[in-house]
């Protein structure tokens, strides 16, 4: 995912094509402000808990990252899991994101509209 960030104390404020928030940085090097850069997304520390952390979006939920009251939202149409609790959830046309997801998960989740919550959100610098 291409963000273009801007440096504000230890996060980063990030606007891009699936949504504005800000995130912690994590890695080297860091960015500076006005740098448009290839990131991976990090959602949370812990598995997600399906039917709390993680559901069925409610219909007419648009995809994306958003940041509300200290709390990221990613919404996205599932694509399938991993047998090792991996939901794979796409964000945007160019955007897939691998959620860990703890519990019971249902397995007939694919072309699903999903959305995810936590007061975690972490920005890496890509690894190609």
């Amino acid at each position: 995912m291409i963000v273009c960030v801007k440096v504000v104390a230890a996060k980063v404020a990030v606007t891009s094509h699936v949504g504005d928030f800000s995130a912690r940085w994590v890695g080297d090097p860091r960015p500076k402000s006005g740098d448009c850069i290839d990131v991976e997304v990090s959602l949370g520390h812990h598995s997600l808990t399906w039917g709390a952390d993680i559901c069925a979006a409610p219909v007419g939920a648009e995809r994306g990252l958003i940041e509300r009251d200290g709390t990221y939202i990613m919404t996205g149409l599932a694509k399938g899991a991993d047998e090792g609790g991996g939901l794979f959830v796409l964000v945007a046309p160019d955007c897939l994101v691998l959620l860990t997801v703890g519990g019971a998960c249902p397995r007939d989740l694919d072309e699903t509209l999903v959305v995810a919550r936590s007061d975690i959100c972490e920005l890496y610098p890509t690894n190609l």
